[in-house]
């Protein structure tokens, strides 16, 4: 069941990085005070990174290997590279309608005064996943070649069971979140959507592991985090390896520091671990200001996102440091950043965006002037994304098995079953065929027989009187029954003493009680 709650006036939050404090001020009547600038937080976290550096710094071997054998690092001191957390609902029966709890948050980042967004997804189990934009439109059929018959239908999913199901990492195709809710290969209706994993903004192509409902779409060997639900019910948070199976995932996206790690601030850690060269800000990616997004779960199990409206251009949202920590008060376990800037996009309903983007666009020419609508900076669009992440209600097995034999899963257990079913049905079509045309060439045959007969009978009679045996044919009668008819005309030869005198005296008999001129006789 969904929920909605908005918090109209909230007061700052002024996170540090030993133990958060709130300072009980209203925005609402101060909303850029320049005195709540975030000094002891930056100096706070100034002090943890400083204490991590001396401490890698201890191991020279450790420092110079590189940001990938940092994981091998921690799984040789006893530590994974990931975590592993039961989801909320593991073992119990699945409820058609996801469990949403949706808030509008207000907070001063930086001495700006910020909206947010937090989903909470109380059972994410089959309520969750990521999606990606379909394939290029195809032609559609005229309206003259449409067919509603039942076998036009079967014919129609067959076709579409064996359709080109690569979608926007396969084609390099972008679409906003709007367009991926309403148009997506899983056939998902999003009740919320937002941006999620980075992409190439020049040519397009996706960065990182992104599998969706099962099926991978993209994988990558950047060293990056990543946040995925595993098929057994656990969520996944951390790196992977080259022995990580990615068909164990139900879902799997990409994204680049790991903000929290149980409980705790991440960033300068994962700043050192990963490969930063996924995203495209640049060295400042961490410190920088900017709309954000982040994803992740608490310690109930709940599926937690958060969504920062911002604005890199005016220095305008929080930085991945105050995430990681507006995220902890949140109560949030784990959490991943996901593509921010531009990108972030909150979509309510498949339709409805409700958050402030900040891409800069020009206005349409058929609302407003040319000059006027290209020359300003007050309109802004929604950034055109590759993969996003959807909120939805539950798919049965049986929704979800038509859903994988579209998308080209799970051939050999669903989809052979749709083969087989139109070769039946072509092997029935095609044996009434059979049967007719066998029934049509019966009825030439038969009229062409009936036809033949009745000349041949004509000829051999007369062909009779002229042989060497002279044969008679009984006279026949309008008004006899068929039987009498059948006898009558029966060919008497002359040798058949015997039976020709019957049925002479039989005839003789029947001649003298007709008319003269109901009887005809031939000799």
């Amino acid at each position: 069941m969904s929920s909605q709650w908005c918090i109209g006036v909230l007061p700052t939050l002024v996170v540090h990085a030993s133990k958060p404090s709130v300072i009980t001020q209203d925005l609402a009547s101060n909303p850029y005070s320049k005195s709540q600038l975030w000094n002891d937080q930056e100096s706070s976290v100034g002090d943890v990174s400083t204490k991590f550096m001396r401490a890698i710094s201890k191991n020279t071997e450790f420092h110079l290997s590189g940001k990938r054998n940092v994981v091998t690092s921690m799984a040789n001191g006893g530590e994974q590279p990931f975590e592993l957390f039961p989801m909320a609902g593991r073992g119990q029966p699945i409820a058609v309608k996801a469990d949403i709890e949706y808030k509008f948050l207000g907070m001063d980042f930086g001495g700006q005064y910020v909206n947010g967004h937090l989903i909470v997804l109380k059972n994410p189990i089959q309520h969750f996943s990521f999606l990606e934009p379909g394939p290029p439109p195809q032609a559609e059929p005229s309206k003259k070649s449409e067919s509603t018959s039942p076998i036009s239908k079967i014919v129609n999913a067959y076709q579409q069971s064996n359709r080109d199901m690569r979608g926007g990492c396969y084609y390099n195709v972008t679409a906003t979140v709007v367009e991926t809710a309403k148009h997506n290969l899983n056939n998902h209706f999003c009740l919320y959507s937002t941006n999620a994993g980075f992409f190439n903004t020049h040519v397009h192509s996706c960065l990182g592991n992104v599998i969706s409902d099962g099926r991978v779409i993209h994988s990558s060997k950047r060293h990056n985090v990543n946040f995925g639900i595993m098929k057994e019910g656990q969520y996944f948070v951390g790196y992977l390896n080259e022995n990580t199976n990615l068909n164990n995932f139900d879902q799997l996206m990409a994204g680049v520091i790991w903000l929290v790690r149980k409980g705790k601030s991440f960033v300068t850690e994962s700043e050192i671990i990963e490969e930063m060269s996924t995203q495209e800000t640049g060295p400042s990616f961490v410190t920088v200001r900017a709309s954000r997004s982040a994803l992740g779960h608490n310690k109930e199990g709940h599926l937690v996102l958060v969504s920062i409206d911002g604005d890199g251009n005016h220095n305008k949202g929080p930085t991945l440091h105050e995430l990681a920590l507006l995220l902890i008060e949140l109560g949030v376990e784990n959490a991943i950043n996901l593509d921010g800037g531009g990108s972030v996009t909150v979509v309510r309903d498949n339709n409805i965006i409700i958050n402030s983007v900040s891409d800069g666009c020009h206005a349409s020419d058929n609302d407003y002037d040319a000059d006027f609508g290209r020359r300003n900076s007050y309109f802004r669009c929604p950034r055109k994304v590759m993969t996003t992440t959807c909120f939805h209600d539950y798919l049965s097995e049986t929704e979800r098995a038509i859903q994988k034999a579209l998308i080209g899963q799970d051939q050999e257990q669903f989809s052979s079953r749709i083969n087989q079913f139109i070769f039946l049905m072509q092997v029935l079509i095609a044996v009434v065929l059979i049967i007719g045309f066998s029934v049509i060439i019966l009825l030439i045959v038969f009229t062409c027989s009936l036809c033949c007969c009745g000349g041949t009978s004509g000829s051999s009679t007369s062909r009779g009187s002229g042989g060497s045996k002279k044969s008679k044919k009984g006279p026949k009668y309008s008004k006899l029954n068929e039987n009498d008819l059948e006898m009558m005309n029966m060919t008497i030869d002359e040798d058949d003493s015997e039976n020709g005198d019957v049925l002479q005296s039989v005839d003789k008999e029947f001649m003298e009680t007709q008319s003269p001129q109901t009887t005809t006789l031939t000799k």
